[in-house]
C-alpha cells in the first residue's frame, strides 16, 4: 500500500523549502490569476452581446469551461504556495 501514498521530500516541505521554488510557485499563481481574470472577461463577453444575454452557444460553453479550469488550477497552485508545504494552513 505504500506505493499509492505520496512521499514528501525534505526540500519540498517545511521551513527549509527552496526560496527559488517558492518564487516560481507565486509567479505561476500570479499568471494563473491573470488567466482566470481573462477567462472571466471572456465568459462575460461570450454571454452578453449587444442584442442581449445569450445562453447555450458553443463559445459561451467553452468560455465557462475555460473559466472553471483556470479557477481550479489557481486554487491548486495557491495550496502549493503554503509555507509548510502541506496546504493545510491555506484552508
Amino acid at each position: 500500500m505504500s506505493v499509492f501514498t505520496k512521499k514528501k521530500s525534505a526540500a519540498a516541505s517545511g521551513p527549509s523549502a527552496c526560496v527559488g521554488c517558492m518564487i516560481m510557485r507565486w509567479m505561476t499563481a500570479l499568471f494563473l490569476l491573470i488567466a482566470a481574470i481573462a477567462s472571466l472577461i471572456g465568459a462575460y463577453m461570450a454571454h452578453v452581446l449587444p442584442d442581449g444575454v445569450v445562453f447555450g452557444s458553443t463559445s459561451g460553453s467553452l468560455a465557462l469551461i475555460a473559466f472553471t479550469l483556470s479557477i481550479v488550477l489557481l486554487s491548486k497552485q495557491i495550496q502549493k504556495c503554503c509555507p509548510c508545504g502541506s496546504g493545510s494552513c491555506c484552508k
